[in-house]
Formats: structure tokens, sequence, C-alpha cells
């Protein structure tokens, strides 16, 4: 056996932002394309461009992969491959006697030529004598659109379904907003894709194997129960409408992958860097705490993906059976060392080193425990959370227990099942009535009672008024279900991850301020379009007034006239 370098390794170096030239990431400067990320949306336009053309517009941010996309329908529609884009950046085909335009970046052109093929798309449009595909950022397509009078037409055309992802399509212009594709869809994707065996055959005839933290990470990445895994952070950055773009997945995915590193950076280390080397574990490397200070800043998702890091919090179970697991003598033991023993990414034993010393009173000076709890039981956590696989009562609840968001799976479920139940209903509408009186809100009927700072009602909604639907996922566009819908009198409520969390929370006696930055605009624009003005009559008065007995407010009528008042408990029944 000898040092080989695996070419795909290099492949996924190039995506190291890190690097001096990092160019091909960028489609522009790509001449061939391998190890293709398949997506619907990409399948979609190109089947729809073949059989019954249409104009389209793809929309999104930098690094949506629009520019692949317009690629992709290039290649497919004409059977050669696109070496090098026009220096125009308009490419012109003809398909089945069709003629198609094909624009790859709208900010790349001059004012006066997006103006010039706007208003050349607007009469394509109304004649149907050619065809267009275009990238454009959505800013910049609208402001060219507004500039310009004589393309009223087209405007409305791609306003109304650029502010409505299930709007209908008109026949003759379909706008694809990559803005709204799932960053999960695709992470899962690229970490089956990469972990195929086919692109680490190499490593297998390498002598530098044992030691390679870069081989050690693919033999963890390639397992389902991982994939699943870390799939699911990515889902949560999804349900909390945190996007990632196809470029911003690759860089990151790659860090996780190799964490930087290369083939020749493996085959030379020895010693300290060995060590250095084992800490790019891919579950280090997910949050970044193997990276350089700066390097996840540069993209907002990665600082997102942070939120969900099981090394963060302390679950005394957990915690316990990283550090004592050892000693018990059954099967804990057994996985205790599968888990934290002879292993790369346990220094190849030094942390079981260093628990022995611990426990010997090694060093009795020295506070050995402290060093032992922050050097290793974060690290050791993120490892339990993803590779524990025994039945054991501590592993069974870790998905629960050891991410910070703690309905964070009945929020996911909900998702997949595609209902509410009236269970968790009632008690978000219980988190609205807290969130909304800033107080411990009794209502046994699960009515929602709109008040102000005063406790005052302006409205009271009965349950039954509410209609809940979850967002449907739609597998064409790349789309995967991230909110919940609560309605009354066709107004909305767009119920995203960290509104429940923070909902959920209020009900089962959460702080009010956490969280409270995120959701607070929300739900206080939803709270303002309830309020109508008071239909009670000039005499009747429902407030909230606390009961000491059963140490929460509960919904209070007066009826006032000349002779005084009268004080009316409208709910005098408790559970």
């Amino acid at each position: 056996m000898q040092n080989l370098i695996n070419p795909f390794v290099k492949f996924v170096k190039q995506y190291d932002i890190s690097m001096s030239d990092y160019t091909k990431i960028f489609d522009e400067y790509t001449e061939t394309v391998r190890y293709e990320v398949e997506s619907e949306i990409n399948k979609t336009i190109i089947n729809l461009m073949r059989s019954e053309p249409t104009s389209i517009i793809i929309t999104g941010n930098a690094g949506d992969g629009k520019t692949r996309i317009c690629r992709n329908v290039y290649e497919n529609l004409t059977g050669v491959q696109l070496e090098k884009w026009d220096p125009k950046g308009i490419e012109e085909i003809k398909i089945n006697g069709k003629t198609i335009r094909i624009i790859k970046d709208f900010s790349e052109l001059q004012d006066t030529v997006i103006n010039q093929e706007l208003v050349r798309l607007q009469n394509a449009i109304a004649n149907q004598n050619e065809y267009y595909l275009i990238a454009a950022n959505e800013g910049k397509l609208t402001h060219a659109l507004v500039k310009n009078q004589e393309l009223k037409a087209l405007y409305d055309i791609v306003t109304s379904q650029l502010s409505d992802r299930t709007a209908p399509k008109p026949q003759n212009l379909h706008i694809y907003n990559l803005l709204h594709t799932s960053s999960s869809i695709y992470a899962l994707k690229i970490l089956q894709e990469w972990n195929k065996e086919e692109n680490w055959s190499t490593c297998g005839a390498c002598k530098q194997q044992r030691k390679c933290i870069i081989y050690h990470n693919h033999n963890k990445l390639k397992e389902k129960n991982v994939q699943v895994l870390i799939n699911r952070i990515y889902r949560s950055l999804d349900a909390s409408q945190t996007h990632m773009t196809m470029r911003e997945l690759l860089i990151q995915l790659a860090y996780v992958q190799i964490g930087g590193l290369s083939c020749e950076d493996i085959h030379q280390a020895k010693g300290e860097v060995l060590q250095e080397q084992a800490c790019k574990v891919y579950y280090e490397n997910l949050f970044g705490h193997s990276a350089s200070a700066d390097f996840f800043e540069k993209i907002p998702g990665f600082m997102e993906i942070k939120k969900y890091d099981p090394g963060l919090l302390s679950n005394s179970k957990v915690d316990d059976f990283i550090f004592n697991g050892d000693l018990s003598g059954d099967d804990s033991a057994e996985e205790h060392d599968r888990l934290f023993g002879v292993n790369i990414d346990t220094e190849y034993g030094y942390f079981k080193q260093e628990l022995h010393q611990y426990r010997s009173l090694y060093k009795t000076d020295e506070n050995l425990g402290l060093a032992l709890a922050n050097n290793w039981l974060p690290r050791l956590r993120r490892k339990y959370y993803f590779e524990s696989k025994s039945s054991l009562p501590v592993a069974t609840s870790n998905e629960k227990s050891m991410i910070a968001f703690k309905f964070r799976q009945v929020f996911l479920q909900i998702l997949k099942n595609e209902m509410v139940d009236p269970v968790i209903q009632k008690s978000l509408i219980r988190g609205l009535n807290q969130y909304f009186a800033k107080q411990i809100v009794y209502s046994p009927t699960h009515a929602l009672y709109v008040v102000n700072e005063n406790l005052f009602i302006y409205r009271i909604i009965e349950f039954s008024s509410f209609r809940w639907n979850v967002e449907k996922k739609d597998r064409d566009l790349d789309y995967a279900a991230s909110s919940i819908c609560l309605e009354v009198d066709s107004i909305q409520l767009k119920i995203n991850l960290l509104l429940f969390e923070y909902l959920m929370r209020l009900t089962n006696g959460g702080l009010p301020h956490i969280l409270s930055d995120d959701v607070e605009i929300l739900i206080n624009n939803f709270k303002n379009k309830l309020i109508r003005s008071n239909d009670n009559k000039d005499n009747i008065l429902e407030i909230l007034k606390y009961n000491q007995t059963q140490d929460a407010y509960v919904l209070r009528q007066i009826t006032v006239n000349g002779q005084g008042s009268n004080e009316v408990d409208l709910e005098p029944e408790f559970d």
C-alpha cells in the first residue's frame, strides 16, 4: 500500500472558501460539471421547455443555482456541452422550429439591454413567436419592470407569482423562485451523493486510511442514521424560514466532509498536527467548532445552524454516561467503549487516558475534572447524539433532550402528518392568550382573548372559529412544508418553528423573553389585525381579572348603568 490522492477529495476541496482560488464553485468559471446534484425543479424546467415551451424566469439569491439550471437546459435541449458562456451572457437555441433565448444572469447586463430584452419578452408572450429562459435576482427584475410603464402587463404577471408561491402559473410565463426551495432536500442529496462508495474507492488502498479523518468522516456520513439526524437540522432551518443557497450548502457540507483538509495534509501529518486533525471530525465541522473564528460568520445560515448544536446543552443522563458509562459492567460499558474508546476522533484513546487520570486523582493540585469537561464534554455530546445506536434508556430520548428546541420534534411531526392535533391547537391558543395579556390566562373554552395592556378585551374569538392548515410539500419544486397557518376571518398567522416553540414554551411555563425577539413582530401584527372596534353594548365591559384562588387571570363581564356596576363571573368553574 502507498499514499494515494483521492480525486473526489480534490473535487470537494474546491468548495473550500479559505483557498486563494475557489472560482470553480461559480458556474461561470466551470467548463465541465461533475457530481451534479439532481434537483426536481431543474427537471421540471427542462421537461417544460422540451415538451411545451413557455417563457420562464428563475429568481433567487446569488448562489441559488439559477445559472446552473440555464446551463442544464441548454445542454439538455441541444445535446452539446456548454464549455463557455457567450460574453454577452445570452445564448439562443432552436428546437422543433422554436427559438429560445437563454439569459444566464440579468445582473450582468446593462440597463438598456435589460429593458430591450424585457420589451422583447412581453411581445413574445403576446405573440408566442419565441421563448425566454431568464435568470434574474428578484430586486433587479422588479426594479427594471417598474421603471418602464410600457411593461405593466409583464409586471402584473411577474409580481402576482412572486407574491404567492402557490398562485396558478399562466400558460405563457412561469416564475420559479429558488428562495422557496428547501435547504434540507438539497443537503440530504449532497450527503448521499458525495458519500457513495465509488467516490472513495481510492481511499481503501491508501496506507494512511487509519489516521485519515477525511476517510473517517466518509464512513460515518454514509450511515443512514447520521444522514437523517444531520438533515433534521437542515429541516429545522427550513421550518424557521432560514434559506441557504445551493452554493452555501456546498461550501458548508464540503467543510463538514473534509474540514478544509486535503490528502496531502493527511499524508504529512505527525504528532500534534495529527491530534489537531482528529478535531476535524464531521460533528465538529458541522457547527464550526473546528473552523477559524470568522469562517462561519461569512454566511448567515452557518450561524443559524449553531442553534441546534447538541453539544451546548447539558443533559445529566448523557453527561453521566460519557463520564461513567464504562463502569457499569453491562451493555452500557460495551456501548461506551464503542463510542469513546480508541477511535480517531477521541484522539486514539486520549480521552480514556485523561478520564482514567481524573479518576485516579492524578495531579490532585490541578482541576482535572474541569479541564476534562471543557475539553471533551461538548464534543462527545455531539458524537453521542449522532452515533449512539443502543437501546439504552439514555439513548432513546436524546433527540428531544439534547437540542435546545424542546418542541422541534412535535412541530416536524405536524408537518409530516399534515395535521394539527386538537391538543396542540389548544396549547397554541393558550400561548397566544398569555402573550397578549402578558399574564397566565385561564380559558376553559379555549377562546382567544384579544386584550390591551390594561387587560380590556377588544374581542373574544371562540376556539371553533379558528381554521388550521399545514403547508403542503411540493416535490416538483423541491419544497418541503415549513409552517402552520392559523386563520380566523381571513386573518392569518403563519406559525414557523420559532413561533411554535415560543408559544408552546409559554403554555408550559416558559419565560416570555426567551425567543421573543424572533417572534414578537409576527404576533403583534396578528393581534393588530384582530383588534376591531368594541361591538359590545355601551354598558358592558369584558376584562381579564386576577383570581387569587386559581392564581390566573379569568374572564369577567361588568355591566355599567346609572345605579352603579355589576360584575359577573362568566367562567366560575375551574378544572
